[in-house]
């Protein structure tokens, strides 16, 4: 693995996912340490509704579902019917994309839902070879993938776009899969495995020292680029200082899947990352293959 073009200095002060790891073991189910305030981070239930019978249909059921369209906010969509890992419980979300992945583009202010907003698929903000997206999320927000059998749930920032996803030590925006949320309504990393989901994949233009799309291209240049593991787009070009974005206060749980041993997604990649990218606070909590890697 080689380092991509982030700073060693913000490497040092943005994960400390050692600290992290120490710190979440002495914490309340509900509650996650933060990695540098020493406030602990509060995880919010999702309201349970009146369905019983067991915690996937107390989910299916909760308060807090979208009924239509006009539930979700700007840049979401309304999808119905969804069933829950299988299990015959069915419910509605809002969405990223419609239902098995796909592609946001534009600028994209999507508002803070008490509801899970969920992850399908792969989706791409932005395409490469296309219309860039500008995304952000709001503070406090929870992802879900949807776990589905035999769908790999990933989210992509595509080379030339940004995500600027900004939690806080009192909201953090957590991501995480769906056997995680419908066990006890929270998102708290108690229960899922690793490898529930894809994860994030970050791709930026920083140069790379390896060029596999077109191996004739100079190493360094805006020429040299790679495709990224498991489906993850292109990243590379010659922005020592491209920006993909800003993340803080973010939560990864149960991410990262393995679909050979030289195929895997992690819980984060950081693929060409440009030095403009401000990455701070991250927390990866039972993911498979490894919490961050870094190609460049």
């Amino acid at each position: 693995m080689r380092s991509s073009q982030i700073t060693k200095s913000q490497i040092a002060k943005s994960l400390l996912l050692a600290t992290a790891a120490v710190a979440l073991a002495s914490c309340a189910d509900g509650d996650v340490a933060s990695s540098g305030d020493g406030t602990p981070i509060v995880i919010q239930p999702i309201p349970p509704g009146g369905g019983g019978g067991g915690t996937l249909s107390q989910f299916a059921s909760r308060s807090t579902a979208p009924t239509t369209a006009a539930d979700c906010g700007a840049g979401l969509s309304f999808v119905s019917n969804v069933d829950l890992l299988a299990s015959g419980s069915r419910t509605n979300f809002c969405s990223l994309t419609p239902l098995g992945g796909g592609t946001v583009a534009g600028n994209v202010n999507v508002p803070f839902q008490a509801d899970p907003i969920l992850i399908s698929g792969t989706v791409f903000l932005g395409d490469a070879a296309g219309a860039s997206a500008n995304v952000t999320f709001a503070a406090g927000q929870t992802f879900v993938s949807q776990s589905q059998s035999g769908q790999v749930d990933l989210l992509v920032v595509s080379r030339g776009s940004t995500l600027n996803a900004v939690g806080n030590s009192s909201s953090p925006i957590v991501f995480t899969s769906m056997q995680d949320l419908t066990d006890d309504l929270l998102p708290n990393g108690t229960s899922g495995n690793s490898g529930d989901w894809g994860g994030l994949a970050i791709n930026g233009a920083a140069p790379l020292n390896e060029c596999t799309v077109d191996p004739t291209a100079t190493p360094g240049s805006a020429a040299c680029q790679q495709n990224g593991e498991g489906g993850s787009g292109v990243f590379g070009g010659g922005d020592a200082n491209d920006s993909s974005g800003n993340f803080q206060y973010i939560r990864i749980q149960h991410a990262g899947f393995p679909f050979t041993a030289s195929n895997e997604l992690n819980s984060i990649a950081m693929q060409g990352v440009g030095a403009g990218t401000t990455v701070s606070h991250i927390q990866i909590v039972k993911g498979a293959d490894d919490g961050i890697e870094w190609f460049g």
